[in-house]
């Protein structure tokens, strides 16, 4: 099952929003905390025109609804292990469920590398 180091989250706490940054062209968006203390990240429709901004404010929805993502993943997870393990008590053939592990492995990595301290930076 879960170990503490898997449910504390390092990053900043949620609910995070996005606002304007008051750029010239309105491409640029903030994604801050509820107080605007801090500033999460910046998203930017550079001299793109329309379709630019509009994939900023696209980007500054994503990373502003993060917080509330990584919660959901985290609760499916915990569901999806107890349900795995309910299974495998019923059913005692070997491997029956399989893509329920796959899917779990898979949600386990993706929570490991949203959780982890480190930032691999390419």
């Amino acid at each position: 099952m879960k170990n503490e180091s898997q449910t504390q989250a390092k990053h900043t706490p949620g609910k995070w929003h996005v606002e304007n940054d008051l750029s010239p062209d309105g491409s640029s968006l903030n994604i801050v905390t509820p107080d605007r203390s801090i500033l999460i990240a910046t998203t930017d429709g550079g001299e793109y025109g329309i379709p630019g901004v509009r994939e900023a404010e696209a980007n500054a929805a994503l990373i502003a609804s993060a917080p509330d993502l990584l919660r959901q993943v985290m609760e499916l997870r915990e569901a999806l292990e107890l349900t795995l393990a309910t299974l495998n008590r019923v059913y005692t053939q070997t491997g029956k469920f399989s893509s329920i592990q796959g899917t779990l492995d898979v949600a386990q990595a993706a929570l490991a590398n949203a959780t982890e301290s480190g930032v691999n930076r390419e």
